[in-house]
């Protein structure tokens, strides 16, 4: 099985637009950044009862983990679209 190149980390972020917290989800986060969803693992967000020493998960070296921009400024890198990523 091919190993998938994006991790999404959803989650709450204040938006520099309106100073409201918005919740961006996995499908969300995908479109923002311009990436297909079956290219990406989804890093959920812990448990708000998860114990504060449950250790975090590791992922591949190299992946590419992808979160919400404050900024709003969802480009990837050349060499880290979907296209470059699919073509090698």
């Amino acid at each position: 099985m091919m190993r998938k190149p994006y991790v999404l980390h959803p989650g709450h972020i204040l938006s520099k637009n309106d100073g409201q917290e918005h919740y961006i989800g996995a499908v969300q986060l995908a479109a923002c950044w311009g990436v297909p969803l079956n290219m990406c693992e989804v890093d959920p967000p812990p448990h708000p009862r998860a114990p504060l020493f449950e250790p975090a998960r590791t992922w591949p070296e190299g992946s590419i983990h992808l979160w919400p921009d404050y900024h709003g400024n969802y480009t990837l890198p050349p060499h880290q679209r979907p296209e470059a990523l699919t073509d090698a």
